[in-house]
């Protein structure tokens, strides 16, 4: 099981949290969770898949540091069982989602920037 780079980018969900059960990575099957119980992100690990949940603690993954295409071992951390972890996927819907489409990351990061200007202290409507 490896990590890539993209995968460590959940960091910055977890890395003020105050709750140890969810400051933590947990590997799921050939899945990366992270979550501060408001944001959830799951995403594919770099590589390989785990045999049973497991987490590895933001300790642990602050010791890592990535180039562009490099991947790391999980095997070289230290982890546990994912026993305390919420059971996330029964928040997941698992019907067929009424719209799916791509956004230009970049493109949206400009939005988010000019609307967060624009109006810091109210929430933004947006329509699609």
């Amino acid at each position: 099981m490896k990590l890539n780079r993209n995968n460590l980018l959940l960091k910055d969900i977890i890395k003020n949290v105050n709750r140890d059960e969810l400051s933590v990575f947990l590997i799921d099957g050939d899945k990366v969770v992270a979550t501060d119980s408001y944001r959830l992100v799951e995403m594919t690990l770099g590589e390989g898949s785990a045999d049973k949940p497991m987490t590895i603690p933001l300790s642990e993954l602050n010791k890592i540091s990535l180039k562009k295409d490099e991947i790391f071992d999980i095997a070289k951390l230290d982890s546990n069982n994912a026993n305390g972890y919420p059971e996330y996927k029964k928040i997941i819907p698992t019907e067929e989602p009424i719209i799916t489409f791509s956004v230009n990351a970049k493109y949206l990061e400009s939005i988010c920037k000019i609307l967060k200007n624009v109006n810091r202290t109210k929430s933004v409507k947006v329509s699609i």
